[in-house]
């Protein structure tokens, strides 16, 4: 058998084929990556376009229902807006006092000892209701009522201290304390000189402060009220 030997140089040989065993994996690896990433770019700009149509749609859809959307945030707020003031108005209601019956109550009281029966003889100057906080209150129950500070004199060349407490004491035993009121303060204030040419002389500085009932004693008092008008 004849041996053939090339022995032209490498630059003048002609040039081997690839064998067919490697090419074909080959060919068929690159048909694939083209086709996966054909099929990638097909699904990834259709799903887009897709997307963007729905977007579209529900942008206008959100658009022509914006204008009903905003009237209905309107009406919710006009609606809590009625309700907060239907509470406030139903919280006034519900625990008003009537304080010109209460202050004629005090000055009956204040008054009372114009002979000196009962050993005070006081001068009212300043009256003043404050709401008090619910804030930091322990346990349930009804809110706090308003507290009221009430400011005088009370006159006595003798002991003017005696007639403030005995004015107190008359105060709790009223109807001004009894019907709406829980606690009061205890007697304090300082001797004081008149520099004026009336008598007594000589007084004790009163500020008595005293606590309301809270709203649920308001809202019984206010039916028992109206019940006993019924009656009557």
């Amino acid at each position: 058998m004849a041996t053939r030997i090339n022995l032209l140089p490498q630059e003048y040989r002609k040039k081997e084929m690839t064998p067919i065993v490697v090419l074909l994996p080959l060919l068929s690896a690159i048909a694939l990556v083209v086709a996966v990433a054909f099929y990638w770019c097909w699904l990834h700009f259709g799903e887009l376009s897709t997307v963007h149509g729905e977007l579209e749609e529900k942008t206008a859809l959100y658009a022509s229902m914006k204008p009903r959307l905003n009237y209905l945030a309107a009406l919710k707020s006009e609606e809590d807006d009625y309700k907060t003031r239907a509470e406030t108005i139903h919280t006034i209601a519900a625990s008003r006092i009537l304080w010109t019956r209460k202050l004629d109550e005090l000055c009956e009281v204040a008054a009372d000892d114009h002979d000196g029966g009962r050993g005070y003889l006081v001068w009212l100057h300043t009256l003043e209701a404050k709401p008090q906080n619910a804030r930091g209150r322990r346990g349930k129950g009804p809110p706090p009522g308003p507290r009221v500070e009430v400011e005088g004199l009370s006159f006595s060349d003798e002991d003017a201290l005696r007639g403030y407490n005995n004015f107190q004491e008359v105060l709790k035993q009223s109807a001004f304390f009894r019907d709406d009121f829980l606690t009061i303060n205890n007697p304090a204030g300082k001797s004081v000189e008149m520099d004026d040419e009336f008598t007594p002389q000589r007084a004790w500085t009163m500020k008595m402060s005293m606590d309301m009932k809270g709203l649920d004693a308001s809202e019984k008092r206010s039916v028992q009220a109206s019940k006993g008008s019924r009656v009557k």
